[in-house]
């Protein structure tokens, strides 16, 4: 079989192409480890302690082939000495705090965790791919703080591997912590490992000072890194760069603490053909804003804002691809992409509530420059009602089902472009203080008005300008040459009475105007919007055991694709449902929906009118933290009452479903054997419109929780 595209496969004959029909079954593990861990303090200061630990991994039970090498072992002791207060004949020299630990872990042990901790290669310049030996690593480290002003780092390591893979560091570190007479920190770091294939040495290096000065504290800030890999055929490898940074950061002036920070940074790479010489490879410059907003009564926010310019010099820029492999970039620690680009990030945050706790706001901005491909929709055939996507015949295009044989799977196409991705929302909330005084009449209904406002724009953009997106100029959003996804959201919730748990009224409008550009099938991009009008009445009734809620919705469903005129929709509908809840007692509740609408789509070439009916009763029981269960029924009567053209009823009318009568049933029933092992019953028929045959589904399950 050769490969098309993804899930999808077509036979070349016998040997001829690159996949046979085979399924991978995940294995049946079993991992299990014993621990010992022993300490023990010898006086005030001195401690030392051990641990021993043994795993069994086998990596499938069902078979008993190569069960001799499933247990490993691993070994470790340590000793430490700290003492805040550390005489010397009889004088105090400041504050120890020292440590000695030893290692040694067997290829064949297999720890719970993760085997080596984030960090590892770059702390031993190893790569951990190619640690496959017994292991034994000895480290030291040194804490000492003459007085309280200063203090001194020293750690050193070493780390064996065995077949010739082994690596030693050292640091050493000077800290001054008075910013009010100097602050700094400078270090010095020494990396050699070597491996059967290569040797590496690689040198860190860096340092910052700074000064307070009334409300001002100016700093700058030094690193350099040099690697070196000497490789079997003499030549010489690696990179070296420089990154000086100038900074300055304003305290407490007007409420907020600020800082910039200036870095520019030189790489270089090693020329293999020449020995010891360091080709220039790019230069970075990144504009870096902070700024934090000092928490008060009524005001919280925070401002962060990089902004970063890569250029390559011409040489690495038009090296062939076929040549990068002679400078061995190492992905681990090395920007592999020589191509010049910018790139930034801006985040803004700010919320705001008045003394009496009314009125609560937030606005949340963000804005990130990104690589994003176009993408390909798939759609994957898992079997009947294992999906949750259909293909419809009569419409010839795939619709959400919650019970279709279809899964959706969107897939990169790998044709990366740079985009810039902008998120910002807007929320206000307003609640009435509550008052214990008694209102009639319009006032009664004023001082019971609650509202909430959302506003959202999410755009994904090529725009080269992208000043004109951080200022939100909305001439630039929702456009189909530069956008490859965007959309607005505005929501409007309007409380009458909403504390009052008997009574209530609820005005809401949800508008929803959708851009899909990012697919490479046309058939797939889309302009869609959404919009819903409505108001609910809320009421309960005898002691509150009943209770029954009115709703009117009128609502817009608007699509246009261009590549498929057919597609284009452009639906108003209005809708009552009816809803009544009893709950007699604690375990039974009987609830009753009623739902009747009109819809009539509007678009030219698709008129068409239908008006549908639904009533879905449900009953539920409970025993309280024993089981509980629930069955339901929904019958739905969809009757087409204009269709000059003889279209069929899209997706977006009567609910999906064809005209006609269609049903669905349910019933689900747990229990609780105990506080972590649940079972559960679960049935589901389905009679759609224009079907043959009724459709069931089954499921039984135990879920244990540990």
């Amino acid at each position: 079989y050769v490969k098309e595209r993804l899930g999808v496969y077509r036979y070349v004959g016998s040997g001829a192409g690159d996949y046979l029909p085979v399924r991978l079954v995940p294995l049946a593990g079993d991992k299990r480890l014993s621990d010992v861990n022993l300490s023990y303090q010898a006086g005030g200061h001195f401690s030392i302690g051990g641990e021993v630990s043994v795993s069994q991994f086998d990596k499938n039970i069902f078979s008993g082939q190569d069960d001799n090498d499933n247990t490993g072992q691993a070994f470790a002791l340590g000793a430490g000495y700290r003492n805040a207060a550390t005489e010397l004949f009889g004088k105090s020299i400041g504050s120890v705090d020292w440590r000695l630990d030893w290692k040694r872990r067997q290829a064949r042990f297999s720890p719970l965790d993760r085997l080596y901790q984030p960090g590892f290669d770059y702390k031993w310049n190893l790569n951990q791919a190619a640690l496959q030996g017994d292991e034994n690593t000895l480290e030291s480290a040194l804490l000492y703080r003459p007085f309280s002003l200063l203090q001194m780092d020293l750690n050193a390591g070493l780390i064996n591997q065995g077949n010739g893979i082994s690596s030693r560091r050292g640091r050493a570190e000077l800290t001054s912590l008075d910013s009010t007479i100097f602050r700094g920190n400078a270090y010095l770091e020494q990396v050699n490992s070597e491996d059967v294939i290569q040797r590496s040495d690689w040198r860190r290096m860096g340092a910052d000072f700074g000064k307070r000065f009334w409300k001002l504290y100016p700093y700058a800030r030094f690193r350099q890194e040099n690697r070196q890999v000497r490789n079997p055929d003499s030549s010489l490898t690696g990179f070296y760069f420089t990154e000086p940074s100038l900074g300055l950061q304003l305290l407490s002036v007007f409420g907020t603490n600020v800082n910039f920070t200036r870095t520019v940074r030189q790489d270089y790479l090693y020329n293999p053909r020449e020995y010891g010489e360091r080709l220039k490879l790019s230069t970075s410059s990144t504009n870096q804003l902070d700024m934090d907003v000092i928490q008060s009564q009524n005001w919280q926010g925070r401002l962060s804002f990089v902004y970063r310019d890569k250029n390559f010099t011409p040489f690495f820029e038009q090296l062939p691809a076929d040549s990068m492999a002679l400078f061995k970039p190492d992905a681990q620690f090395q920007d592999t992409t020589w191509q010049d680009r910018q790139s930034h990030l801006a985040n803004l945050e700010i919320q705001y509530r008045n003394d009496s706790r009314t009125i609560d706001s937030r606005w949340d901005y963000q804005m990130a420059s990104e690589l994003s491909a176009l993408q390909e929709k798939v759609f994957l055939n898992v079997g009947e009602n294992r999906g949750n996507y259909r293909f419809d015949e009569t419409l010839q295009e795939y619709v959400p089902d919650p019970q279709g044989d279809y899964l959706l799977v969107i897939v990169p196409t790998g044709r990366f472009e740079s985009v810039t991705n902008v998120v910002a929302g807007w929320q206000i909330r307003y609640r009435p203080k509550i008052s214990n005084k008694t209102y009639s009449g319009l006032s009664n209904v004023l001082h019971n008005i609650s509202t909430f406002t959302y506003l959202k724009v999410d755009e994904k953009s090529r725009e080269q300008n992208i000043w004109q997106l951080y200022i939100l100029n909305l001439s630039k959003f929702h456009n189909t040459a530069t956008t490859l996804e965007g959309s607005y959201t505005v929501n409007q919730d309007i409380y009458f009475f909403e504390r009052n748990p008997d009574f209530g009224i609820t005005l809401r409008n949800r508008y929803r105007d959708n851009l899909q550009n990012q697919y490479v099938d046309a058939g797939f991009n889309e302009t869609r919007r959404l919009w819903d009008r409505s108001v609910a009445w809320r009421q309960k009734l005898y002691r509150r055991k009943l209770s029954q809620e009115l709703e009117y919705t009128n609502s817009l469903n608007y699509r246009s694709v261009s590549a498929i005129p057919s597609r284009d929709r452009n639906v108003i509908g209005n809708s009552v449902n009816w809803t009544l809840n009893y709950r007699p007692v604690y375990a039974w509740q009987f609830r009753l929906d009623l739902e009747g609408a009109y819809q009539k789509d509007r678009a030219e070439a698709n008129q068409l009118s239908v008006r549908y009916f639904e009533i879905k009763p449900q009953v539920d029981y409970s025993m309280r933290g024993k089981a509980r269960g629930f069955a339901n029924l929904s019958y739905l009567r969809v009757d087409v009452t204009d269709n000059p053209f003889g279209r069929p009823v899209p997706f977006e009318m009567g609910k999906g479903k064809k005209e006609g009568n269609s049903f669905l049933w349910n019933f689900r029933f747990e229990y609780f054997v105990s506080s972590n092992i649940t079972a559960s019953v679960n049935y589901t028929g389905r009679l759609d419109s224009g079907a043959d045959r009724i459709i069931h589904l089954g499921q039984a399950e135990v879920r244990a929780f540990f």
